[in-house]
């Protein structure tokens, strides 16, 4: 019986594995795309765009690479996780 315990076990954590992938995936999705249509906002637009406004979209960056530093430190953890003997 110790045996369909440990394998409910091993099935939970899969799925919580593949949820939290999903979840943290969806993440990572959103944050590329942030930085992509601010990176064709200041190709297309950089010539007209006053400083001021320049600036801020710099300062967005900056907040979004943080962000995905920080997903990518949730991304070890997941991992992690998974590793931990049963």
């Amino acid at each position: 019986m110790e045996g369909a315990g440990a394998l409910e076990t091993n099935d939970m954590l899969s799925v919580t594995f593949a949820k939290k992938t999903k979840t943290l995936n969806r993440r990572r999705g959103s944050y590329k795309a942030k930085i992509t249509k601010l990176q064709s906002f200041l190709k297309d637009k950089a010539s007209n765009a006053e400083q001021l406004l320049l600036q801020s979209k710099l300062d967005k960056v900056s907040e979004m690479y943080s962000s995905v530093e920080a997903l990518k430190i949730e991304y070890y953890e997941v991992v992690e996780d998974e590793q931990l003997p049963n």
